[in-house]
């Protein structure tokens, strides 16, 4: 009987999804793979497993036991490659932001590093949140020290330390003589930042709202990117409300830089994507609370939630110094099933794109053997 873990995997997805289509997007894999997978475990097994509708698809009786009995493989599987001793030296690809989460990386890695002795670490560089995650999204990274909250369903994010909030104000501004104001302080204030560009989860924790005495938040410019923050604030069009790492990496413009101090600090956090993490590595993580109140300096009581982070988040492939034999494994793959493929977008023959080229082409583009 030919049934391995990857025509497992995709049985599960197809059944929490309801849909092959969103099956394949949550595997990044073609919708013709997870068919097949599906395909050859019906052969294998030598029932159906889904009635398939217009809507959609839904488990039968058989396919609801060979869910039940997949969900216990999977488990074991995973139970056992995280049981086992993993002596073999390890990798975790981590990334971080140059402007912000620098700060705190060599602190973080220090205490990875003596919680699992012998792991690498290989850090990575980004200038962005959307960076940090679209690098996660396309298994190039295993997980990423950010600002919380993140604003996407995809990542689990555990909170590992916090920092104040400082207050971004031009040098003849009213309260850039101030070291500390208050939240009443700068209720009249343009707030500049990328309000329409992040999840609204998000702008709500950066922008502070909704106020307490509910007054509205005022918009000030949209700045894309902490330099043009910084330099619409020196211009007088606005405050910016930034944790207090960016008062000590940015140093041009000259500003003042007075703290937030009745708001609840920035929290950091340790981010990576949801499907992941093996249910034993949950439940170790569920175990080990953080404390409530967590310090940039020190990280002190977060070490064992960071040793369980740490062998959580590396890649199954490496932690006992073997591949893992999943969907990500090389000899479980056909030619289409490569690591980030996803879904073909060419037309077929004759159709038209709605779209012109993505790097300058004609807006027409013909199948193959077909003239452009």
């Amino acid at each position: 009987m030919d049934v391995n873990l990857r025509l497992l995997e995709s049985l599960l997805a197809v059944a929490e999804e309801g849909s092959i289509s969103r099956a394949s997007v949550r595997l990044h894999l073609t919708q013709q793979a997870v068919s097949g997978h599906i395909g050859r475990l019906e052969k294998a097994l030598g029932h159906s497993l889904f009635k398939r509708t217009p809507q959609g698809t839904s488990l039968t009786p058989t396919g609801e036991a060979a869910v039940r009995h997949a969900l216990q493989i999977l488990s074991a599987v995973d139970s056992m490659v995280a049981e086992i001793g993993c002596h073999a030296p390890s990798t975790l690809r981590m990334v971080f932001n140059v402007h912000c989460t620098a700060r705190f990386l060599p602190k973080v890695t220090a205490h990875l590093r003596q919680c699992v002795p012998g792991i690498r670490i290989q850090a990575i560089p980004t200038l962005s949140r959307t960076e940090a995650v679209q690098l996660l999204i396309e298994d190039r990274a295993d997980a990423a020290l950010l600002w919380l909250p993140v604003g996407d369903d995809r990542l689990a994010v555990s909170p590992i330390l916090s920092e104040p909030r400082v207050v971004a104000v031009p040098p003849d501004h009213r309260l850039a003589e101030r070291s500390q104001v208050a939240l009443a302080d700068i209720t009249d204030e343009p707030i500049i930042g990328p309000h329409s560009l992040i999840p609204a989860e998000v702008r709500r924790e950066w922008f502070i709202e909704p106020r307490p005495n509910s007054h509205p938040v005022q918009y000030g410019p949209e700045g894309r990117t902490p330099e043009e923050c910084l330099q619409f604030v020196a211009d007088h069009y606005g405050i910016w409300i930034a944790p207090e790492a960016m008062s000590k990496h940015f140093t041009h413009p000259v500003l003042s830089w007075p703290s937030l101090t009745d708001v609840a600090p920035i929290r950091v956090g340790l981010a990576w994507i949801h499907r992941r993490t093996s249910p034993f590595m949950m439940n170790l993580l569920n175990t080990n609370k953080p404390p409530s109140r967590l310090s940039c300096d020190p990280l002190g009581d977060p070490q064992p939630r960071l040793a369980c982070l740490a062998v959580c988040l590396l890649p199954r492939r490496s932690r006992c110094g073997v591949p893992a034999r999943g969907v990500g494994h090389p000899a479980n793959r056909s030619r289409r099933e490569r690591p980030g493929a996803q879904p073909r977008l060419r037309p077929r023959q004759g159709h038209r794109r709605p779209w012109p080229g993505l790097w300058g082409g004609p807006a027409v583009r013909r199948g193959r053997g077909g003239r452009r």
